[in-house]
């Protein structure tokens, strides 16, 4: 409701700029007062979780039978995978393209995304855990081709339904997998919360910010201390520490 007359008041007073709204603006403040923040700590998960899913959905794609759902499956496994380790914002990540802005550079792949394409208006040239060059091979050369119409887009994550997936799909997906392995859905932008909160002093180059009190102020959650121990396991897995168990030849 605060929301709502919130942006009702931006309207009106946008018809009329000379009009006192003054019981409006009682209403407003009246209803702020009670709006209690979300509390996203009860949703959140570690990006070892998070991370850990993505590789965990592509190794079960190997056991099912049906091509396409294999596809599907692996395809969804990878975005959770490739959204963890990157930060991307939703629009960033559903444009990904093989040659364009996604590139093979010796073991890994690297993320070069332009500025006129970024929200911040600054370059991003960022590597991919290496962890992720055997997964990402596998999906262009056997899952990606499964798709219908594949070879007539660049575009990184397809429809089955034909075309690229688009944001809302790729936003579903996640929520999809993180609700059943979790108990609670987890969307791209909370996805981003998580990083920041657990990686502190990762936050701002990781999620693109051009200021770290952007990281401060939106999206860390979690106590610095805390924060602060975990840093180091997070940065691993981040990077690519993964279970050798899980991992493919690069």
């Amino acid at each position: 409701m605060a929301s709502t007359l919130n942006h009702f008041g931006n309207a009106v007073r946008a018809i009329a700029p000379d009009h006192d709204f003054a019981l409006l603006r009682q209403l407003q403040r009246r209803f702020r007062r009670q709006v209690k923040p979300r509390n996203r700590r009860d949703r959140m998960q570690e990006p070892r979780a998070l991370y850990g899913l993505g590789l965990k959905l592509m190794n079960q794609a190997a056991t099912i039978a049906d091509p396409r759902a294999a596809a599907w499956i692996f395809r969804d496994g990878l975005l959770i995978a490739v959204a963890t380790a990157s930060g991307l914002r939703r629009k960033n990540l559903t444009s990904l393209a093989v040659g364009t802005n996604l590139h093979r550079v010796g073991d890994h792949y690297q993320i070069v995304i332009e500025a006129q394409d970024m929200k911040t208006r600054r370059r991003l040239d960022q590597p991919l855990p290496t962890a992720l060059t055997p997964y990402i091979e596998e999906y262009l050369q056997t899952y990606r081709p499964r798709f219908p119409g594949a070879n007539r887009y660049a575009e990184l994550w397809l429809s089955p339904k034909g075309g690229v997936l688009c944001k809302e799909a790729v936003w579903d997906a996640v929520r999809r997998h993180t609700l059943k392995a979790f108990g609670r859905p987890i969307n791209l932008h909370l996805v981003r919360h998580t990083i920041a909160t657990s990686a502190p002093d990762l936050g701002s180059p990781l999620l693109d910010h051009t200021k770290s009190t952007l990281t401060d102020q939106f999206y860390r959650h979690g106590d610095s201390i805390a924060a602060s121990r975990k840093l180091a396991a997070v940065i691993a897995t981040l990077r690519a520490a993964v279970p050798s168990s899980a991992i493919r030849p690069v």
